[in-house]
């Protein structure tokens, strides 16, 4: 789910059996204008339970726009 104001819609992924994922990140279309090209801004991901619930966390890494 993307947090309120997000630059994202909402990204999606699954944890393998090793806790690695690969996340699919789609900008909203303003965001591939070239006025946004060098900025940055960081993501972190939560993990829920099957009720709902957050149960952890990741550390925020930055992502960088590029042409």
């Amino acid at each position: 789910l993307p947090a309120p104001g997000s630059m994202l819609q909402a990204p999606s992924g699954a944890l393998d059996s090793n806790g690695k994922a690969d996340v699919i990140f789609t900008p909203w279309p303003v965001l591939l204008s070239s006025s946004y090209y060098g900025l940055t801004f960081f993501h972190a991901a939560v993990v829920y339970d099957s009720g709902g619930q957050p149960t952890v966390s990741t550390n925020s890494v930055p992502i960088t726009i590029v042409p």
